[in-house]
C-alpha cells in the first residue's frame, strides 16, 4: 500500500476520532468546570488535557485500522514465530511487506510521545515500556478474540518499538530545548531505533543485489507444524534428478518496461493520467480518463510482468462480423508494430466479444528461448479505447542448465512442513500426496526456476503445494 492508500484508509477513522474527541472533550471539560466551581482543589494542566484527548483520538484511529476495518474472518489465528514478517518480506522481496513493518512502528510512535506528556510518572523508560506492551498485547488479543485479526508477536514487537522510539524522540527534543543545546545521550537514544532499521534494510539490500538469483516467494515464512500430522503417499520419489534449464524474464519488476507500456497506451488511445503510480501489493497502478471522461485503470504485475488496461463499469456485447474484422486487423497491426505479438501467435474469438492471441505452445524444460501466454482484447462498443486489454505474454530467455534437488528431497521438505498453506495444519490432519511434477515459477529477480508441484488432499479436500527445486 502506498501513502495515498494509507491516507485513504486513515481518513474515515480520523474523522470518527475527531468527532469523538470533540464530544469527549466537551463533556470532560464541563465536569471539570463544575468540579472546580464546587471547590475542587486538584488542577489539571492544559498539556495533560491535550495529551489525553490526543491519546483517545489515536486509540480510535488505531483500533479502526487494525481491527474494525476487517471482517470477522480469522478463527483464533496466531503467529508466535518472531521475525516471520522479515522472512516473508525477504522471500518476496516485497516493498509492501517492508512498509508494513515500518508502518506498524510509525503507527505507535504517537503513543510514546503522548504518554511522556500525559504525566511525570510516565517519563521513565520502564513504565512507558510496560504501558506500550500492555496496549499492543490488548489490541492483539482483541483482534484474535473478535476474529478480526491474527495475534502476532511481530506486531507486538514493532508496535512496542514504535512507542519506545516516540518516547525517546520527545524526551530528546524536550531535554535539548530545556538545556538549549544538543545533548549526546538523549539524541543517541532517539536515533538508535531508526538507525538500527536503516542498517537492517540497507544490509538486506546489499546482500540481495549481491546474489545472482532472486528469492523464492513459494518458500514459507513460517513452516507448517507437522507434529501429529499424517502424510501418506503411494507415489515413488526418485533419489536423483537430471539438471534442467534455467530461464529469465526481463519484464519482471522492470519499472522501465512498466512505464514504456503505460506511455504506449497513453499515446495510442489519448489517455490522460489522473495521478501518479500507485502501489497495490505486488501491483503498480495508474488511473486514466479518456476524451469522454470514462475512467480506466492500468495495472502492472511486478511478479510476472503482465499488464492490463480495463474500463470501469463496462458491459460486453457480441461483435458483428464487420466489427470483428476491423478490430482484429487494428489490434494485430498495433501489437505487431510495437513488438508485442509473438511470431505464429494463434488467433481465436472468445465468447463472441473478445479477441484472443495465444503464443505457440512450447514445452518448458527445453534449453532455448521461448514465449508463452496470451493476449485478450475486448473492444468497446462506444469508444476508441478497448473495454479491456490483458497482456499475459511471458518471454523466457534461456540462461543455462542448473542442478535440481531430487523428488525425494522435495518430499522430505513436505515432511518438514516447508510449504505454504492458507489454513495451517493441525494434529490429526491427514495429507495425501497423489502425484507430482516439475514446473517453473518466477523468483523475485525474474528468473524462471524449477519447482516441484505436489497435488493431493488434506482431510479429503483438494490440496497442492510448490517446493523449490533449487537451492
Amino acid at each position: 500500500m502506498d501513502i495515498i492508500g494509507i491516507i485513504t484508509g486513515l481518513l474515515p477513522y480520523a474523522i470518527a476520532a475527531f468527532v469523538l474527541v470533540i464530544l469527549a472533550a466537551g463533556a470532560i471539560l464541563l465536569v471539570y468546570y463544575i468540579y472546580r466551581k464546587r471547590g475542587g482543589a486538584r488542577t489539571i494542566r492544559k498539556s495533560q488535557f491535550l495529551s489525553f484527548f490526543l491519546l483517545l483520538g489515536w486509540f480510535v484511529v488505531v483500533m479502526g485500522i487494525t481491527t474494525f476495518s476487517r471482517g470477522a474472518n480469522y478463527a483464533g489465528w496466531f503467529n508466535f514465530r518472531l521475525f516471520s514478517g522479515y522472512v516473508n518480506a525477504w522471500n518476496n522481496w516485497s516493498l509492501s511487506e517492508a512498509q508494513l513493518i515500518v508502518f506498524n512502528m510509525l503507527m505507535f510512535m504517537p503513543l510514546g510521545f503522548l504518554l511522556y506528556l500525559l504525566t511525570k510518572k510516565l517519563r521513565r523508560f520502564w513504565p512507558v515500556l510496560f504501558v506500550s506492551s500492555a496496549v499492543t498485547v490488548s489490541i492483539e488479543l482483541f483482534q484474535m478474540l473478535t476474529r478480526r485479526g491474527i495475534f502476532e508477536l511481530d506486531d507486538i514487537l514493532h508496535n512496542t518499538l514504535g512507542s519506545i522510539a516516540g518516547y525517546f524522540i520527545i524526551a530528546a527534543v524536550l531535554s535539548c530545548a530545556e538545556k538549549r543545546k544538543l545533548l549526546f545521550r538523549p539524541v543517541l537514544r532517539a536515533l538508535a531505533i531508526p538507525l538500527a532499521f536503516v542498517l537492517l534494510f540497507s544490509g538486506a539490500t546489499i546482500v540481495y543485489h549481491a546474489q545472482e538469483l532472486g528469492n523464492m516467494p513459494i518458500v514459507p515464512a513460517v513452516p507448517q507444524n507437522m507434529k501429529g500430522v499424517v502424510v501418506e503417499s503411494t507415489v515413488e520419489f526418485p533419489g536423483a534428478a537430471d539438471p534442467v534449464p534455467l530461464y529469465h524474464n526481463d519484464h519482471i519488476r522492470n519499472m522501465d518496461y512498466m512505464k514504456q507500456m503505460a506511455a504506449l497506451l497513453e499515446d495510442t488511445f489519448a489517455l490522460r493520467r489522473e495521478a501518479g503510480i500507485r502501489i497495490d501489493g505486488s501491483n503498480r497502478q495508474i488511473a486514466y480518463r479518456d476524451e469522454r471522461e470514462e475512467q480506466y485503470n492500468y495495472t502492472f504485475s511486478m511478479t510476472d510482468g503482465s499488464w492490463s488496461l480495463s474500463r470501469d463499469g463496462y458491459s460486453n456485447r457480441t461483435l458483428s462480423p464487420q466489427e470483428r474484422e476491423e478490430q482484429t486487423a487494428f489490434f494485430e497491426r498495433w501489437l505487431g508494430e510495437n513488438g508485442l505479438l509473438p511470431d505464429d501467435a494463434v488467433f481465436t474469438m472468445q465468447d463472441g466479444d473478445t479477441l484472443r492471441w495465444d503464443a505457440p505452445v512450447q514445452d518448458e524444460g527445453v534449453p532455448a528461448d521461448y514465449m508463452s501466454g496470451q493476449i485478450m482484447v475486448t473492444p468497446s462498443s462506444d469508444a476508441d479505447v478497448p473495454s479491456s486489454l490483458w497482456y499475459f505474454i511471458a518471454g523466457n530467455k534461456f540462461v543455462r542448465t542448473t542442478p535440481v534437488r531430487s523428488p525425494a528431497q522435495a518430499y522430505e521438505a513436505i515432511l518438514a512442513g516447508q510449504f505454504n498453506l492458507y489454513n495451517d495444519l493441525a494434529p490429526g490432519d491427514t495429507v495425501e500426496i497423489a502425484a507430482y511434477e516439475l514446473r517453473y515459477v518466477y523468483d523475485t529477480k525474474g528468473y524462471y526456476r524449477p519447482a516441484y508441484y505436489f497435488v493431493g488432499t488434506v482431510n479429503g479436500e483438494p490440496w497442492s503445494c510448490e517446493i523449490s527445486a533449487t537451492a
